[in-house]
């Protein structure tokens, strides 16, 4: 059973248009419903947006509640964001090691290490994307590099990361980088993209992806300043379980009220 919380004005929820990977994304509807059902459907109002105009209307204190990956909680976390869960399942049990960058090239390319792709060209989805951009440069800055001259130039082509794939395996761009799991979710093992690419500098892991980077932590749900009248500041402990989806949010998620609510209600 779900009790509904009145709020003079609607509770704010963004949700990051790129998903998170894995079966982690069957998790982010039932969490919709499940906030919807905590507040009701009148005082709450889900807004879905591009990574850019997230970051801007959560700045701009128009969102509440957001679903994301950890670097924009982390980086909203000077604007007041309080990260208050993080996504697991059975492949990436560890909230805090999920995700990290995988730099590619074709398979003839004498590119093998981070060292070699020095004054390369790089191909990438979003500047400010975080597993699939970010964390590969912030590699460089541990190897000494920097990120922001290492490449003879870098190309953004858009959210699809299968676009990252394409520019590489058709020579446009000598190094893309992709965020860990893409390709081992996205394309059978005995396929084209399999034959013709090979990871760069690659870290060991315990995911079962590549990775040329350490790994971050997962998709988080976070809370900004605005969400504090409504969510009335008593903790809750939700934890989000589905286990015939094995997936879940890790932590403590809303603080509205005491009860311990199950998400198998919702995941059946």
């Amino acid at each position: 059973m779900f009790f509904s919380v009145h709020a003079a004005e609607p509770v704010v929820v963004g949700v990051s248009l790129d998903p998170p990977q894995d079966n982690n994304q069957k998790i982010v509807e039932p969490t919709l419903n499940l906030l919807e059902n905590t507040f009701g459907p009148h005082n709450l109002k889900i807004v879905r947006l591009p990574l850019p105009e997230l970051e801007k209307n959560l700045e701009a204190g128009r969102i509440d509640i957001f679903l994301s990956t950890s670097g924009l909680s982390r980086r909203m976390a000077q604007k007041g964001a309080k990260e208050l869960a993080t996504m697991v399942s059975d492949r990436l049990p560890n909230p805090n090691e999920a995700y990290g960058t995988l730099f590619i090239t074709r398979k003839d390319s004498p590119i093998n290490s981070l060292e070699d792709m020095q004054g390369h060209s790089l191909v990438a989805n979003l500047k400010g994307g975080f597993y699939g951009h970010q964390i590969g440069l912030g590699e460089l800055v541990k190897q000494g590099y920097d990120p922001y001259t290492f490449f003879s130039s870098v190309h953004y082509v858009g959210r699809d990361l299968k676009k990252v794939v394409n520019a590489v395996i058709s020579g446009k761009a000598d190094v893309g980088s992709v965020s860990s799991c893409f390709l081992e979710d996205t394309y059978p093992k005995d396929g084209e993209v399999w034959k013709n690419l090979k990871g760069i500098g690659l870290k060991p892991n315990a995911t079962g992806c590549l990775a040329s980077t350490d790994l971050y932590p997962n998709w988080s749900v976070s809370t900004m300043p605005t969400a504090e009248p409504a969510l009335q500041g008593k903790p809750l402990k939700l934890f989000l379980q589905c286990r015939r989806q094995k997936v879940a949010w890790a932590g403590v998620l809303l603080p509205i009220r005491q009860e311990l609510m199950s998400y198998s209600k919702i995941c059946r």
